[in-house]
């Protein structure tokens, strides 16, 4: 049996990992770290509080129907300006 092994952000703490999700600087690597396990954390109360105006306005346009408008109604109520 061959053993899985881990990737380099496996070893990190989810508080960095939602740091980089928060500054993120465009939706498509918003959505990398997403799609690759970190999903739970696109829901971080940081993330939702800081993730900019140009990942939000792109997630209108990319995801999926009903999914951007929620998304955003979460980051405002999180605090964030941008959304």
């Amino acid at each position: 049996m061959v053993a899985k092994r881990k990737q380099p952000f496996d070893c990190l703490p989810d508080e960095i990992i939602a740091q980089i999700m928060a500054n993120s600087p465009s939706f498509e690597a918003f959505s990398v770290l997403k799609n690759t396990g970190f999903k739970g954390l696109s829901d971080d109360f940081l993330v939702l509080r800081r993730i900019s105006k140009e990942v939000v306005v792109q997630s209108l346009w990319q995801e999926k129907k009903n999914k951007p408008i929620s998304y955003l109604k979460r980051c405002a109520d999180a605090g964030n300006p941008d959304a």
